[in-house]
């Protein structure tokens, strides 16, 4: 037999003291537990007060299997103290819709807390938790983002001598104007104020010279149009600024560059966009040749990118976009060509006055994303495009363009996921059996020549979220395999071609705001039923809950000037989310069904020049928000219901012109409260008992 030193049976001992210790400092009998119940309880007295409209903190319990708060969702503690140090209640994307309700102030009694995420909740303009005692001293990661904080929040502030990151945007805190608050703050790394209102930009930007360790400074969104003075001091060339966003605030800046000057070498992201720069594009702005994304939008800067662009081996993203700039495309692109053409990856030059053809652009190989819409582009699109393999976003629309489009024009473009070519005058020759390299999400070819058969390479994008086909001059029926292409849709346009036959009852997969326009074309038959598919499950299976949630009904729905015939089906008024409805000038006979009035949300409803019988149903008084009636042209009867005016308060053009209404026209209340656009309104009737009389 083995026998037992003293020495040994001293550690056995230890370590059962050791056990029972922990078994009762937790509290509970789970030895494995490690949260303190002081932390733990505050944790609960939070969520008591938070509004969990998701379930999104059901671990958050006093169920004895998780009584662990350490194990709870958004919560992390310390390995070896236990002491929650991390709390993540933003918005999460699997979440249906974020927090609500206040914060506690049991927030305070977790004082070992360095990280802080409350951002993308809807606090409701309450106060964030006031702290004068410096319980959050050592937080080192805050965000508020979003999250709808009012009041005052600079005492709480004061205290967090350790913070490294700050981040207020879009919050209504009232404290914040100032820079004296920022002094003590000596740590920070990230200051995003973007959307609170701040006073004298000149003291906010030479804040990094206080602040010596600040990477990143966003101020979107912050000052009314005030001037920069020209004067403006350099920062000092310790300074550690990377990354600045001064864009919407209608800031006058006569020049950036001279305040940047000794720190150009670090300078990586510069975002002045909608301020005023008064100048054409700055050539010093060469000279930031960190600079990886730079977005002059919208700063009306007039005549000719310089050529010190070029100069910038780093630059992957140029914003010029809605700017005055007028020159030849060609010009452009050859002023940007050197270092940058190699580095370049997006180029946004949407909304200006650029001219000429759509020239080579096979040196900026590493494009991405070309945005050229809404400019004054004329001639041809050069071939070339189809070599530059990365290009995932091409966008033409709104140019002069012109010539042929042919399959050279998409030969390597197998990334490309949108193309919008819409209002051009270009043709689209491709041959009939035509696979694209590409897979698109979106697909915008309005006016571009594609008829006169239906485009069959369209069997092959699966995947599209918005397709508009319209004025393309195809005359030929729609093929069956088309109803059942996109997975989830959004737009629908097929509108101002010459397409014929019948169409089918169709299941859709909408979300966001889907809209469908099949107007000015032959389709004839029933109105289609247009259903979400009955196994809505295989939808949603792969999407996250935000977009499950924006799953809906069609809010547009245009399937006027075609040869539709038959009633108008209850299905229909099932779309309870729709805004506009134009069934106009086709064959529909009936009366106007009863379920019109679930149409709750309805502003446009076009019925004109149908064969439709009977009376207005009183359900459509339900449909409030009306803005504009055109039910002129069909056989309708009976008296004109006051209800127009007293409840369709919104109603700003009427048209019920060629019926058979008889009785009094216009009772004096419906006019008055209509007001003076009831000149406007169309009131012409086969049966007149009464002289009309505009009033108001």
């Amino acid at each position: 037999m083995v026998r037992t030193s003293n020495r040994s049976l001293q550690h056995l001992y230890a370590f059962t003291m050791l056990l029972f210790s922990v078994h009762f400092n937790t509290g509970v009998g789970d030895v494995g537990i490690q949260c303190i119940e002081r932390e733990r309880q505050a944790l609960l007295r939070i969520k008591h007060d938070l509004i969990d409209d998701y379930d999104v903190l059901s671990s958050w319990t006093t169920a004895e299997d998780r009584r662990d708060c350490c194990i709870w969702r958004g919560i992390a503690c310390d390995n070896r103290t236990s002491h929650v140090t991390e709390l993540h209640l933003h918005f999460n994307e699997t979440a249906d819709k974020p927090l609500r309700g206040k914060i506690n102030h049991s927030l305070l009694e977790l004082r070992h807390l360095t990280y802080l995420d409350l951002r993308g909740n809807n606090f409701g303009g309450t106060q964030f938790p006031a702290d004068k005692n410096g319980s959050l001293s050592k937080l080192r990661y805050l965000d508020l983002t979003n999250a709808n904080f009012a009041g005052t929040i600079s005492s709480v502030l004061a205290n967090l001598s350790s913070l490294q990151s700050l981040r207020l945007n879009l919050n209504h805190f009232h404290d914040l104007g100032n820079v004296e608050w920022l002094h003590g703050l000596s740590s920070l790394s990230y200051l995003h104020l973007s959307g609170n209102p701040l006073v004298r930009p000149s003291d906010w930007l030479q804040i990094a010279n206080k602040l010596t360790h600040l990477k990143s400074l966003r101020l979107a969104l912050c000052f009314s149009g005030d001037g920069i003075p020209p004067t403006l001091s350099p920062l000092n060339s310790s300074s550690s600024l990377t990354s600045i966003n001064l864009s919407d605030n209608n800031l006058v800046i006569p020049s950036i560059h001279p305040w940047l000057s000794n720190i150009s070498q670090n300078i990586i992201q510069l975002d002045l966009s909608h301020n005023l720069l008064q100048s054409s594009t700055p050539a010093e702005i060469g000279h930031l040749v960190s600079l990886e994304i730079l977005n002059l939008s919208n700063t009306s800067l007039v005549g000719s990118v310089p050529k010190s662009l070029g100069n910038m081996s780093h630059l992957r993203s140029l914003h010029l976009s809605r700017n005055n700039l007028k020159m030849q495309l060609p010009d452009l692109i050859q002023n940007l060509s050197g270092s940058t053409e190699k580095s370049l990856e997006e180029l946004y030059l949407y909304g200006n006055e650029i001219t000429g053809p759509l020239p080579n652009f096979t040196n900026f190989s590493s494009l991405r994303i070309i945005d050229l819409h809404n400019n004054s582009l004329k001639e041809t699109i050069d071939k070339s495009i189809g070599l530059l393999s990365k290009l995932q976003v091409l966008h033409l629309g709104l140019n002069s363009l012109h010539g042929v489009i042919s399959e050279d024009h998409f030969l390597n473009l197998s990334n490309l996921k949108f193309l919008s070519l819409s209002g051009n005058s270009l043709v689209l020759n491709l041959s009939f059996d035509w696979v694209p390299p590409f897979s698109l999400h979106y697909i915008h070819l309005q006016s571009c020549k594609m008829g006169p058969h239906f485009p069959k390479w369209l069997q092959t994008q699966k995947y599209y979220c918005e397709l508009d086909i319209s004025d393309a001059e195809i005359s030929d029926s729609i093929p069956m395999w088309f109803w059942n292409l996109s997975s989830a849709s959004n737009r629908l346009n097929v509108s101002h071609n010459n397409l014929s036959g019948m169409v089918p009852h169709v299941s859709l997969h909408l979300y966001y705001f889907p809209t469908i326009d099949m107007s000015f074309n032959r389709l004839e038959g029933p109105l289609p039923l247009l259903l979400l598919p009955s196994r809505l499950e295989s939808i949603t299976r792969y999407m996250s809950s935000e977009d499950q949630r924006t799953i809906r009904t069609l809010i547009y729905l245009d399937l006027s000037n075609n040869l539709f015939s038959g009633v108008i089906p209850d299905h229909l008024m099932h779309m309870q989310d729709l805004i506009f409805l134009n069934l106009g000038n086709n064959n529909l006979s009936g009366k106007v069904p009863t379920s019109i009035g679930w149409l709750s949300n309805l502003e446009t409803l076009n019925l004109g020049n149908n064969a439709l019988s009977g009376e207005l149903p009183l359900s459509l008084k339900n449909c409030s928000g009306l803005r504009f009636i055109d039910l002129s042209g069909n056989k309708l009867s009976g008296n004109i219901p006051t209800w127009i005016g007293e409840r369709l308060i919104s109603l700003q053009y009427l048209s019920l012109q060629s019926n058979q209404f008889h009785g009094a026209i216009v009772p004096i209340n419906t006019c008055s409260n209509l007001g003076p656009l009831c000149k406007q309104y169309q009131w012409n009737f086969t049966t007149l008992h009464q002289e009309f009389k505009s009033y108001g």
